[in-house]
């Protein structure tokens, strides 16, 4: 068999395909790019070779990360029958090599998500009602891993699936209800106090400060690192999170004021609003209101007086 290039962005995709390839009289080899001696593998197993060598395959699993030397040895070896090797990338590699792509659609096609998540409840062979994939999209959001895993997950239960069974079973990866808090604030809404007493009576004033300087020191670091322009695109999004090693897409896409299709409001672009002399002066304020509450002071009062200042002062 080939060289056979797997590309695009879901990694789910290729990982079954892999799979569909895989019986008891294969043997399979999983190479990573920071494993010894992996090129070295690769040619032992196409050169070693007799009438009654067994089947392989060879899953290079992330290839867009070897160096340039080690790709090209790769490419240009004569892969024998009995030798399937894939190459796992994120963009096609070249048209003279097989070629298969594997894609999940994009972020806002809520439509789309719903019919991949049945799919995956369909494959693990769960029996569930009708409402179940929209409830599972909403929690877990465009993720296909994290998505996969609570279905797995959901297998234990053993019953028709429906929405307030799997309620306690399925972990929140969207947007929570302290998170929306932590933007109606720094996008200076002043709907915030509304939330307030709700925000109050749900959190320990521990967890609220503390999800307030996870929140700054995030914009912090995006105020530093991305230039701002107006709008940004998906695959810009994608990148700035890879690169920053920032794994919640979603939240980066609002700080960056990305609208997706579904949503009914404009995010603020807060690139065009925050600077770093703000920011630092922001994260002190956080840093001193748990100070103050650790040592008996009012908390509500001291919240109410930092989002006043955020709405009142800046930007101005």
């Amino acid at each position: 068999m080939p060289l056979i290039n797997l590309y695009g962005n879901s990694q789910l995709g290729k990982e079954f395909y892999v799979k569909s390839f895989l019986n008891n009289n294969i043997e399979y080899i999983r190479l990573y790019s920071d494993d010894n001696d992996k090129v070295d593998i690769i040619i032992e197993k196409s050169t070693n070779i007799s009438l009654f060598s067994p089947k392989s395959v060879i899953d290079l699993v992330d290839f867009d990360n070897w160096k340039a030397a080690e790709k090209r040895k790769v490419l240009e070896l004569n892969i024998p029958d009995n030798i399937t090797v894939f190459l796992r990338t994120e963009k096609q590699l070249s048209k003279k090599i097989e070629l298969r792509s594997f894609t999940v659609p994009n972020p806002w096609e809520k439509s789309k998500w719903i019919k991949y998540i049945e799919e995956l409840l369909n494959r693990e062979s769960l029996k569930h009602e009708i409402d179940v994939p929209e409830y599972l999209f909403e929690i877990v959001g465009p993720n296909e891993l994290a998505l996969y895993n609570e279905i797995r997950k959901l297998k234990v239960l053993n019953v028709t699936l429906n929405v307030n069974g799997i309620k306690n079973y399925v972990h929140k990866y969207t947007v929570s209800k302290l998170d929306e808090f932590c933007f109606m604030i720094s996008e200076r809404k002043k709907e915030v106090f509304a939330m307030l007493d709700d925000i109050l009576k749900d959190y320990e004033p521990v967890i609220v400060t503390g999800a307030l300087s996870k929140h700054f020191i995030m914009l912090f670091d995006l105020v530093l690192n991305v230039n701002y322009k107006e709008k940004f695109k998906w695959v810009e999004i994608v990148q700035i999170a890879k690169e920053l090693g920032i794994k919640n897409t979603s939240k980066i896409a609002r700080f960056l004021g990305f609208k997706f299709k579904d949503q009914n409001f404009i995010p603020l672009n807060h690139l065009g609003v925050y600077n770093p002399e703000i920011l630092k002066e922001i994260i002190k304020r956080i840093f001193s209101i748990d100070r103050s509450i650790k040592l008996g002071g009012i908390f509500k009062v001291e919240l109410i007086d930092f989002i006043k200042h955020i709405l009142e002062e800046v930007g101005k």
